[in-house]
């Protein structure tokens, strides 16, 4: 079977995100706007955005990476206001995306370049932050599921007291409630509290680190995780997630899987009628797929 590579994924992209805006986008007149799929779209449909505050990530901590990525999901819910530039190819390709298929629509876009003003101008919308462990990697993922649901953004241990500076609340902390090597007990600890108020038309498999695609599944409220196939209690865990009775068939996994586990983990999608798109590079797609083909 042929592996795809981390490069063949990321110029996947491109095919990809003309599917969002071009394809997989209905009219706005077919259906209203909602982080919901329906009958008649497989994926979400938000609001068409009027104003942009771009964002160079290339230019701020990766201990904020999260945090601004977390809140892009949580602001354009309602409406597609923040867009961030990521680092690959030091961001020439959300720079053309943006340019070259956003703005001649009609959007207008100003650049930010301090995420704690970034996070200021949109502090009400949040209910608060939610810390992750840094020790324990994968409680980024089990934070990002907490967010989508609970309205807050995700922070690093360092970056909590920038948001306490501006009156934000933090909601849950799970720094040194699991150990590393604990990954099935967090996201079984996600599933049993969380699973029944996230979305159930799309799950996420994002390698902790990454954080390209973390804006469109907290906006989505989807199931976040990364369980490998190759470990025999992960693979349990992620067969049992993906077989759930209330996932709808032809439901979408966004994301990508850990390396050499790719033809497995896909086997294990199709089989509980899932299929699996490779978009764990994939950025801004809070606001691609908020583009309409008009």
């Amino acid at each position: 079977m042929l592996k795809i590579t981390e490069g063949m994924r990321k110029f996947a992209l491109l095919a990809l995100l003309i599917n969002v805006t071009l394809f997989i986008q209905p009219s706005v007149s077919e259906d209203p706007p909602t982080t919901e799929a329906s009958p008649t779209r497989m994926f979400p449909m938000f609001p068409s955005p009027r104003h942009l505050y771009v964002l160079d990530t290339n230019n701020v901590s990766e201990t904020f990476h999260p945090t601004i990525a977390t809140l892009e999901g949580i602001v354009n819910r309602n409406e597609p206001r923040i867009y961030l530039i990521w680092y690959w190819k030091k961001g020439k390709t959300d720079w053309a995306w943006l340019k070259d298929t956003i703005v001649p629509k009609g959007v207008s876009y100003e650049n930010v370049t301090d995420p704690i003003n970034l996070i200021s101008t949109f502090r009400k919308e949040l209910s608060g932050y939610i810390i992750y462990d840094p020790n324990a990697p994968h409680t980024v993922n089990v934070a990002t599921t907490m967010a989508g649901i609970l309205n807050a953004t995700v922070a690093h241990p360092e970056v909590a007291p920038y948001l306490d500076s501006l009156g934000l609340l933090m909601i849950a902390n799970l720094t040194g409630r699991w150990s590393a090597d604990e990954t099935v007990k967090m996201y079984q600890w996600a599933l049993d509290n969380f699973w029944e108020n996230c979305t159930h038309r799309m799950l996420g498999s994002l390698k902790p680190g990454i954080n390209h695609l973390r804006d469109y599944l907290v906006a989505c409220k989807a199931f976040t995780f990364f369980l490998n196939t190759t470990i025999p209690d992960e693979k349990t865990l992620l067969n049992n997630t993906l077989s759930q009775d209330d996932i709808p068939i032809n439901t979408p996994l966004l994301g990508w899987f850990p390396e050499n586990t790719e033809a497995e983990a896909v086997s294990l999608a199709s089989e509980n009628r899932l299929f699996v798109l490779a978009t764990d590079w994939a950025p801004n797609l809070s606001v691609h797929s908020a583009m309409n083909e008009s």
